[in-house]
């Protein structure tokens, strides 16, 4: 993945090789754009909470920690997105979303009820300025007896 990476980097503006998705060691999941030195360094997303496999209550507040980090771009040019992905089209959460704080800190929560009963998994999703995008996600269950990520 790395090789075809950075042959798309070198090929982009000749052939438009199509963007997808790269994976580093704590299954951070960052977006590739097309713009050669923009593609090396995407927003940065790191999601501490809430917990893996933490099972809520309808009537719980679900609390969303983390951080975000994009070299050379100011934290308010950020564009923020919430999404539910447990289902094969990613939909998004309706909810007011803080700006990145300058320790690039985020945190906020999001009511419990906002879900349906069963498995979860939000995603904050990052664009900065140029178009690169970074993610990172979060597996949660909400009224059920027990949490297991498949």
């Amino acid at each position: 993945m790395a090789l075809r990476f950075a042959l798309c980097l070198l090929l982009v503006p000749l052939l438009g090789c199509p963007t997808g998705g790269t994976t580093d060691d704590d299954d951070t999941v960052s977006s590739d754009c097309t713009d050669i030195t923009a593609a090396q360094n995407p927003p940065e997303v790191t999601l501490t909470a809430p917990p893996q496999s933490q099972i809520y209550a309808a009537s719980d507040s679900i609390p969303v920690l983390g951080t975000v980090t994009d070299e050379g771009t100011d934290p308010a040019d950020l564009g923020l997105e919430l999404l539910d992905v447990i289902n094969v089209t990613p939909e998004a959460i309706d909810i007011a979303l803080p700006d990145v704080g300058t320790d690039d800190s985020i945190s906020f929560s999001i009511p419990g009820g906002t879900f349906s009963m069963g498995q979860h998994v939000i995603r904050l999703r990052v664009t900065d300025p140029d178009g690169c995008q970074g993610v990172d996600d979060r597996f949660f269950c909400v009224d059920t007896a027990d949490c297991v990520d498949n």
